[in-house]
């Protein structure tokens, strides 16, 4: 099995003052729990202090199952509220979405 523990997810850098720069892209932050991904012989999901989330988000881990072996995808599981808005308190129902962070 693929193991994600010597890996960490992509830390937020932030910035004192906000800027303008056209090499630059900016992206939603979503509210939910960065994760790693990993596809080896079973899916895993681990959060960025590094518990096992797998079992919090089974839809997640079956998707991610039809993916081949090897993969590391770091990204922000989070719920969409019928607004459109992430929702880290899971209410309403939805279920959850996994953005890929670049």
């Amino acid at each position: 099995m693929l193991g994600v523990e010597p890996l960490a997810p992509m830390e937020l850098e932030e910035e004192r003052y906000p800027f303008n720069d056209p090499e630059w892209l900016f992206e939603i932050k979503y509210d939910g729990y960065r994760v790693l991904a990993s596809t080896g012989k079973e899916a895993r999901l681990t959060t960025r202090r590094g518990a096992d989330a797998t079992a919090w988000f089974p839809e997640i881990a079956e998707s991610l199952q039809k993916l081949p072996r090897g993969y590391v995808i770091d990204g922000e599981l989070t719920v969409l509220d019928d607004m459109g808005r992430s929702d880290f308190s899971w209410h309403g129902g939805y279920g959850p979405m996994f953005g890929v962070a670049d």
